[in-house]
């Protein structure tokens, strides 16, 4: 005999959108658009009582059931179960490290002070998450020696942008390869666009660009880069998922929240990087959650999207939609962000035009 009550597995919760909703399996990364209507079904301790439906929407649930089960994101549960199953609190979020990911720029020809800079953060900050961006076209002969300083780190990965000499591509790959902690690179300056697979089950892959790179190329927001996780989407609900206990230190040793950010917050040849993080001005922008940001706070993709604060529909509002959104969550429907007819003041204003 079946139970009375469906319970989502707590490794699922659901966003509701404004004109739909969307399922997030934590536990497989996998998500799942549903109507709203099935969404509502659900109570605060995403339990639904399966007695009791009018005759007349039996059937309608009755296949909502069955994609749930067959997907595996829910059980039946009898009443006397279901504190058995207590929800996740997303109220609160934290994790063990004063700042969770770095970006530093990185002279190759003389790495000493960024190194130390690295160090600071691994050690002292309990960073381990980087993203290091070689300045200028690197020579392959310093690259390895770098690199191996940046590996005895106690750090756990990092993404590299870098640009060798085209007559150098080959090597500089096969050297990133042998790199273990390099979780990503994009190697720019290559003339193309293509992507080097690794055989270490997506760890690893290089990615070469045309073009030369520049911090204006971030903060697009794409279902490419979505994050299903249960670090990210607890996240969250409280913080700003791009910078929350982040940290940008430009070559002169700038401390920015992101380079895409105007301004800075001292130099670190006069300052303290653990005094300006603890700082209100360098927090702020930290706790600016997608349900406080117009459009996204209406999106069912929120808790598992990419957010920019450094470039926005109204460059005067902090709480502006990203720029480089090209998705309508009242329409559902993704388009180029850099056609849209409504953004072209912004991309002017950013000179993301030129």
């Amino acid at each position: 005999m079946k139970q009375n009550r469906i319970k989502l597995f707590e490794n699922c919760i659901i966003a509701k959108g404004a004109s739909r909703s969307c399922i997030m399996d934590m536990q497989r990364q996998n998500y799942y658009m549903i109507p709203n209507s099935m969404a509502e079904m659900f109570d605060e301790n995403h339990v639904f009582e399966v007695s009791g439906i009018e005759k007349e929407h039996q059937n309608t649930v009755d296949e909502y059931i069955k994609f749930l089960i067959d997907n595996e994101l829910c059980f039946y549960c009898d009443e006397k179960l279901l504190d058995n199953f207590p929800t996740i609190d997303f109220n609160e979020w934290d994790y063990p490290a004063h700042i969770t990911n770095a970006l530093i720029e990185l002279d190759f020809n003389h790495p000493d002070k960024g190194l130390e800079i690295l160090k600071n953060l691994a050690d002292n900050l309990l960073t381990r998450y980087f993203e290091v961006y070689a300045i200028g076209i690197v020579d392959v002969d310093v690259v390895d020696k770098v690199l191996s300083k940046i590996d005895d780190l106690d750090l756990y990965s990092y993404n590299l942008i870098i640009g060798f000499n085209l007559n150098d591509l080959e090597g500089g790959i096969r050297m990133i390869n042998e790199h273990y902690k390099i979780s990503r690179a994009i190697v720019h300056s290559t003339g193309r666009n293509d992507i080097i697979l690794s055989d270490k089950g997506g760890w690893g892959n290089v990615f070469l660009i045309e073009d030369a790179y520049n911090h204006n190329q971030c903060g697009l927001v794409d279902q490419n880069y979505f994050a299903n996780n249960i670090d990210h989407i607890t996240e969250s609900h409280q913080h700003n998922t791009c910078l929350n206990r982040k940290i940008a230190i430009d070559i002169d040793g700038n401390i920015k929240n992101c380079f895409g950010m105007c301004g800075n917050h001292g130099n670190t040849n006069k300052v303290n990087i653990t005094d300006v993080i603890k700082s209100k001005d360098f927090q702020k922008l930290w706790h600016i959650k997608k349900d406080d940001i117009t459009k996204c706070k209406d999106c069912e993709f929120r808790h598992i999207c990419t957010d920019c604060r450094a470039f926005t529909d109204n460059p005067d509002d902090i709480y502006s939609a990203p720029l480089k959104c090209g998705y309508d969550p009242y329409t559902n429907k993704w388009e180029e962000w850099s056609t849209l007819s409504f953004k072209q003041k912004a991309i002017e204003f950013y000179g993301l035009n030129k």
